[in-house]
């Protein structure tokens, strides 16, 4: 494993002003490495997506700092963490947010058009041979509607991997399956942080989901991150 964090958290207090206040996040370090898949538990409200928001840049620390590829990106905001994003950062959900109107192929491919681009022969290849490796494709040309919850998560994850990032982050992207898509998708998430080299964070509820698939398991209780 890289001996460099692909994102460091040091020390990262996150304070949401109220009557009264709420403290959710309380001294969180944590490094992430390429090549390796972190999961995150806890209890609904203990402030996982949150974390994420922070690890993502869509929100910012209240204390603390964020270091990407070692730089430090605690104040960046606005358009620089767009940029940043989209050149680094893959993200999956619990829905899998797919565009409706599109079939899955198209909603694949959105990403890269977003960018301000078509995209170039290497990255539809690329595409194409993410699909086949997640089952799918032979259901490219389908609306997501008519694909099941498991394939449209499928595709979400393919969409977030499809610009190679560097950092993926996803947010309960098992809440809505069930058993055997749920493994199913863990399994492929963990075989493809291995084999492109992401490090990848997972907030889940399903604890033992997350000690099989993860290269580390760490909860998040109390505004604090423990584990090993």
């Amino acid at each position: 494993m890289n001996k460099a964090p692909v994102l460091e958290l040091q020390q990262v207090h996150k304070l949401y002003q109220g009557r009264p206040p709420v403290h959710v996040l309380k001294g969180v370090d944590l490094a992430l490495f390429p090549g390796e898949l972190v999961g995150i538990v806890g209890v609904s409200g203990s402030g996982k997506s949150t974390l994420l928001n922070i690890l993502g840049l869509l929100d910012g620390p209240t204390q603390g700092r964020l270091y990407i590829q070692g730089r430090d990106a605690t104040g960046i905001a606005g358009d620089a963490a767009a940029a940043m994003r989209r050149r680094l950062f893959g993200f999956v959900f619990q829905d899998a947010c797919l565009l409706p109107e599109f079939t899955l192929w198209e909603n694949l491919i959105i990403p890269i058009h977003l960018a301000g681009r078509s995209p170039r022969a290497d990255e539809l290849a690329w595409a194409r041979q993410l699909l086949h490796d997640l089952g799918l494709g032979e259901l490219a040309d389908r609306k997501p509607s008519e694909a099941s919850g498991g394939e449209r998560q499928r595709a979400a994850l393919a969409r977030a991997l499809v610009g190679r990032p560097r950092i993926l982050l996803a947010d309960e992207p098992t809440g809505s399956l069930d058993e055997g898509n749920s493994h199913l998708l863990f399994s492929l998430l963990r075989e493809s942080v291995e084999e492109e080299k992401v490090g990848a964070v997972v907030a889940t509820h399903d604890v033992e989901l997350a000690r099989q698939y993860c290269h580390r398991l760490l909860s998040l209780s109390g505004g604090k991150l423990a584990g090993s």
